[in-house]
């Protein structure tokens, strides 16, 4: 008698071969993922960059409006106000930390995702003798 169909091994012999497909995409679509992810990474933090190396150029040539608006709590004098000689000279000795919280809400730097990372990144921004401006971030 001729029957049509499958047998019980065929059937689980697709849904193995199925399956290994299944995950072989699956793993290479994570990992795209996150090489996305980690490039929107690399890109947020470079924009921050260049975003404090525009602050130490408005700092070597003395702007008042915005230096007393990115310093870090910590340094805060009790009146709030520091003067451009002062802010110039900490930022050639030690280097200056700087607040991204503090930064977002004085709009001094713009970014899409740049919220997300709050204060928990330590920015220095350091000028040496030569004015040149030399930013870390961790």
């Amino acid at each position: 008698m001729n029957k049509k169909g499958f047998t019980l091994v065929e059937l689980l012999a697709v849904i193995v071969v199925l399956s290994l497909l299944v995950i072989i995409v699956a793993t290479n679509g994570f990992g795209a993922f996150n090489k996305t992810k980690d490039k929107i990474d690399d890109y947020n933090l470079s924009v921050l960059k260049e975003a404090v190396k525009n602050i130490g150029v408005e700092i070597l040539n003395c702007d008042d409006e915005i230096s007393s608006d990115i310093l870090d709590k910590s340094l805060y004098k009790s009146t709030g106000t520091y003067t451009c000689d002062e802010i110039l000279s900490k930022t050639k000795s030690t280097g200056l930390n700087l607040s991204l919280k503090k930064m977002l809400e004085k709009q001094l730097v713009t970014g899409g995702e740049l919220e997300k990372y709050g204060d928990s990144l330590n920015i220095n921004l350091k000028i040496d003798s030569n004015n040149k401006i030399t930013v870390t971030i961790n």
